[in-house]
């Protein structure tokens, strides 16, 4: 498992954004693509960043 230190960056009126650094988003583990869509939620003291889970939708026929 890598691990490295970043910072959290504001902009805008109201955002922020986390920086990955390059060797930990080019790592073969890392989950996720650029653009990707993602569930974030706070868990106590953690930070939980998860891949959103596909939805099916159901098709109603008449």
């Amino acid at each position: 498992m890598k691990e490295k230190e970043t910072q959290i960056y504001k902009f805008g009126r109201g955002g922020s954004c986390i920086y990955i650094p390059m060797d930990i988003f080019k790592d073969s583990a890392f989950p996720f693509e650029i653009n990707e869509k993602v569930r974030m939620r706070i868990d106590g003291r953690k930070l939980i960043i998860e891949k959103l889970k596909e939805e099916v939708k159901e098709t109603q026929t008449p």
